[in-house]
């Protein structure tokens, strides 16, 4: 009888279903997945059987095995009439599924105005939490459901609430490349510069997902494109480390200033067929970013040569007037350094960005206890607050004799720096997997049984890069992959199998490698062309030889967990 009280629910056959039920059929058995026929009736938007079942004692809050209730089922399929007759019959509207979900959240998630409006109605919890601290407002977001988006928020919905892994809702809008709900977000307060977890913005997002025309629409509503996350990694540098050229050009349109050597260094490990463009883009802003530079260099001198004097020493009321004169200089001349729509209104600022790596190349030539006085973000740096007077003084002397060349300037051409590094490591581990996977399906050896922890491949291969050491690389890969092979040991796979998955994978590894060392090879080889040329100037500036590093490469597949 329960079978066929289950068939005829399906049919929609409320008086058959009466019938069953006088007969003494169980109205709370337990189906697939432990779903009773009140699950099956809200499901199928069967309002009139559901009233029969409720009249014989059905259970409205029933469970099934992933603790679902009918109210679930009715929000998921959008059946408003059974949500309302079963919040009458007294279903908890804020009851939890095992992954924490509410009805709301499937009325979010799956866009229906008018149950979300009932259960709101009945008191539905609008910040609920499921499992993954998503709120009903994230889902109607990543479904782009703007209308649901808008009746959340007028009912007190958090626009700034983060899941665990620090993301707000328009974190995710800017990520599925949602628009008009990016739009709205920002348009009801939604913090435009937000960071997650990881550190990324949802312009960070944006850029990384090739979302163009959000990208476009954050940064004229000031989103900061300087913004770092804990890579120190900014959006322009994933622009480049992607390829997407169109992206890149905004960025460089739109600000004045942007790391520009540290996408340079990224774009570098690129084989996209527009990487040469990309690079192209960067080289001509670094080349303008020096340009101007230079300029404030020599306007610097002249002006600290007449204060000088005849005096081969600054005295201290000098050093003072020098200290405010550019503090009051960068004050009042503030560029969108947290606005990366904002233009800066002269060269100053470029200069003030561009001396924290020159800042970070003498570094080593200040005495431990004024170390502190140089801080690793720009604005910080410049405007040397926190430190004692004395310190200040001998920062600045050293600083300043740096620019004018009085002291020592560095020739020492840069080895690949952790940023390119961690790039080639990456292109070539890429390669790595792909050779893995043909191997293995030639030799008919199944990918399960290869036990590969690429994260810590990539950082042996980044070490051997940036040690030099080539001509290691091929033979790491190999002995990696053979103890990978865990149950060649245990006699699962065979002696055969193994052989032919191992003349395969060596063949195609050392192709792979040889090709990305060339690559290496050529691109250093190009690097000091231009730094010996650079050193080989006169007058030298105090710009040789700097660089951009520590960047660490963000895991590609964390924006599909929605981690990144």
């Amino acid at each position: 009888m329960i079978n066929e009280l289950f068939a005829t629910v399906r049919s929609g056959d409320a008086n058959q279903v009466a019938d069953l039920i006088n007969k003494g059929a169980d109205v709370n058995a337990r189906g697939n997945n432990g779903n009773t026929p009140l699950h099956l009736a809200a499901l199928a938007d069967e309002l009139q059987v559901a009233e029969k079942l409720i009249e014989g004692g059905a259970d409205v809050n029933a469970k099934n095995n992933h603790d679902a209730t009918p109210l679930h089922w009715a929000a998921l399929n959008q059946r408003c009439s059974i949500v309302e007759k079963l919040i009458e019959k007294g279903a908890n509207v804020n009851e939890q599924n095992k992954y924490n979900n509410t009805p709301l959240h499937y009325a979010a998630g799956y866009g229906s105005l008018s149950v979300i409006e009932k259960l709101i109605e009945e008191g539905a919890d609008v910040n609920a939490k499921n499992n993954n601290g998503s709120t009903p407002l994230h889902l109607a977001t990543k479904n782009d459901h703007l209308d649901v988006l808008e009746k959340l928020i007028e009912k007190g919905a958090n626009i700034n609430e983060r899941n665990k892994y620090g993301n707000t809702p328009l974190h995710w809008a800017a990520s599925y490349g949602r628009l008009d709900v990016v739009k709205e977000l920002i348009n009801k307060g939604a913090d435009i510069d937000a960071k997650n977890n990881n550190g990324n913005t949802p312009l960070h997002w944006a850029v990384k997902s090739s979302h163009l025309e959000v990208a476009k629409f954050l940064i004229s509503k000031h989103a900061d494109v300087n913004a770092k996350n804990k890579d120190s990694w900014t959006s322009l540098h994933f622009a480049a480390a992607y390829g997407n050229l169109n992206i890149v050009k905004l960025i460089l349109d739109k600000s004045d200033y942007v790391d520009a050597r540290g996408a340079l260094a990224m774009a570098n490990t690129l084989n996209e067929e527009n990487s040469l463009e990309i690079r192209n883009l960067l080289e001509e802003r670094i080349r303008k970013n020096e340009e101007t530079t230079q300029h404030f260099i020599r306007h610097r001198r002249h002006r600290y040569s007449q204060e000088e004097g005849s005096s081969l020493s600054i005295g201290v009321h000098n050093r003072r007037s020098i200290v405010k004169e550019d503090e009051n200089s960068l004050q009042n001349d503030k560029i969108g350094v947290t606005s990366g729509a904002s233009k800066p209104s002269s060269w100053i600022n470029i200069f003030a960005y561009t001396t924290v790596d020159t800042v970070k190349g003498v570094f080593q030539f200040i005495s431990s206890p004024f170390k502190a006085a140089i801080s690793m973000e720009p604005s910080k740096a410049i405007t040397v607050q926190g430190i004692d007077n004395n310190g200040v003084l001998l920062l600045l002397d050293v600083f300043i004799r740096k620019i004018t060349g009085q002291k020592y300037i560095s020739t020492v051409v840069q080895s690949i720096s952790p940023l390119e590094a961690q790039g080639y490591a990456l292109n070539i581990i890429e390669e790595f997997e792909k050779v893995v996977e043909q191997a293995a399906l030639k030799s008919g050896v199944s990918m399960h049984r290869l036990n590969i922890d690429c994260v810590e491949m990539q950082k042996e291969v980044t070490a051997k890069i940036t040690g030099g050491k080539f001509n290691e690389i091929s033979g790491f890969l190999n002995s990696y992959v053979e103890q990978a092979c865990h149950d060649r040991e245990t006699g699962k796979l065979s002696p055969k199998k193994f052989n032919k998955f191992m003349v395969v994978f060596n063949k195609e590894l050392d192709l792979i490698v040889n090709q990305s060392i060339e690559q290496i090879l050529h691109n250093r080889d190009s690097t000091l062309e231009v730094e010996e040329q650079q050193i080989n100037l006169e007058p030298q500036s105090y710009l040789s030889n700097t660089s951009v590093q520590g960047h660490l490469i963000q895991d590609r597949g964390l924006i599909n967990q929605g981690k990144a």
